[in-house]
């Protein structure tokens, strides 16, 4: 009865339909995965597992083999709700097609899961609504968005960062600009607060060349349950560029601006990779002012003296010398130990040719160094 019914179209939806293209009744297993008036099974941990890996594929840029892994899952349980929910979001993460139908059913079979006493059902309905919301949003429905984001959290909350990024989406699309920036800092907070993330934050600045490849799995790890998580492309830009891998942490970084525009690490971690940190090739001076002034008007936690040091650079990329020294002067105000904004003012004092001046901060920028 089982292989009759994977041998049926996929858009079987009904008990009856199924007993009706078989040769003898379905056994009990079957029947309650289809059957509009029996209790539902739980969760089909083997489609799950597929559709984590359709998510870990595409996160990697593997879109072909994304789409077959999701395929087989449908495949092999056309009434599992997750793995229908699945097939519909890689279709909007890969901007193609993907019918209506298959959300349809996934929310008609939650609805029938959660008339039982059983959390896996809720987490499977949770994110039928998140993947239905970011269908409306790309469909520019953005009232039914909300809507459905907001009902996906309170099925399950581990959706609240990825939901809020996309309400916020929404919400700047019909014009309510301070309302999006307020989903955007929740759902900043949200990643912040997962263990994950706070592990891959520890684990950011002890990378090198040796160790690229363990970190940048962790952050694929929280990509793939969340495309949309702004730290983990920040925190993985930082890694690349410690590791020299320029290019991809640019592309990181920029990435994590994309995603939350009210980041303010981000916005303040790519001004200082166009002002100094990027290969000359790489950098573009005024992409890296306009990151600067984003900073300096967003709220968030970020080192005020790093801030300081940011606008000292693009002041001197300006040739504004002494404005250069003056907020380096505040930077030391907040961080006194910071080693970078002695070696830039060193090189100011060099350039308006006062060399004890230059000497005395280019022997403390080497006496933090070696302390570092």
């Amino acid at each position: 009865a089982q292989l009759a019914l994977l041998q049926l179209d996929k858009a079987l939806a009904t008990y009856r339909e199924a007993v009706a293209a078989t040769p003898r009744k379905p056994d009990r297993l079957v029947a309650e995965a289809v059957d509009a008036l029996a209790a539902p099974l739980p969760l089909d941990y083997r489609v799950a597992a597929q559709s984590r890996m359709a998510l870990i594929l595409a996160a990697q840029g593997k879109n072909a083999e994304a789409q077959s892994e999701i395929e087989l899952a449908v495949n092999r349980n056309p009434f599992d709700p997750y793995g229908l929910a699945t097939m519909v979001f890689l279709g909007i993460m890969q901007e193609s097609v993907t019918s209506d139908d298959y959300i349809d059913r996934a929310l008609t079979l939650c609805g029938r899961a959660d008339k039982k006493d059983d959390k896996l059902p809720g987490l499977a309905s949770g994110w039928a609504l998140f993947v239905y919301g970011a269908q409306r949003l790309s469909k520019s429905r953005y009232e039914e968005a909300l809507k459905a984001l907001d009902e996906a959290i309170k099925y399950d909350p581990v959706l609240r960062a990825p939901a809020s990024v996309l309400a916020g989406r929404a919400l700047m699309a019909t014009g309510l600009r301070t309302k999006a920036q307020r989903r955007f800092l929740e759902a900043a907070t949200a990643e912040r607060a997962q263990p994950g993330t706070k592990l891959l934050g520890e684990r950011a600045g002890k990378v090198n060349t040796n160790t690229i490849g363990v970190f940048e799995r962790n952050a694929l790890a929280l990509l793939a349950r969340n495309p949309y998580h702004a730290r983990a492309h920040l925190l993985r830009g930082r890694a690349r560029l410690a590791a020299d891998k320029a290019e991809g942490a640019l592309q990181d970084v920029s990435k994590a601006c994309e995603l939350n525009p009210v980041l303010r690490e981000a916005f303040l971690t790519r001004a200082l990779m166009h002002l100094g940190e990027l290969p000359p090739t790489l950098r573009n001076v005024n992409q890296g002012g306009n990151d600067v002034q984003t900073a300096m008007g967003l709220e968030g936690p970020v080192s005020q003296g790093k801030l300081y040091y940011a606008q000292a650079l693009w002041k001197w990329s300006q040739g504004e010398l002494k404005p250069t020294l003056e907020t380096l002067e505040r930077c030391l105000a907040q961080d006194e130990n910071f080693a970078k904004a002695y070696e830039l003012q060193a090189k100011v004092y060099e350039q308006l040719n006062d060399k004890d001046k230059a000497a005395r901060a280019r022997e403390r920028f080497e006496q933090l160094s070696k302390g570092s």
